[in-house]
């Protein structure tokens, strides 16, 4: 069995900054 797993991958730093943020729920007033 072969798995075909992605690797390390370069992600921006625009990205990394917004995964920093913390998350809401999807029944918060945010969401709406």
């Amino acid at each position: 069995m072969k798995l075909f797993t992605v690797g390390p991958v370069a992600c921006p730093p625009e990205v990394l900054e917004e995964m920093k943020r913390q998350m809401f729920s999807h029944r918060s007033k945010e969401y709406k």
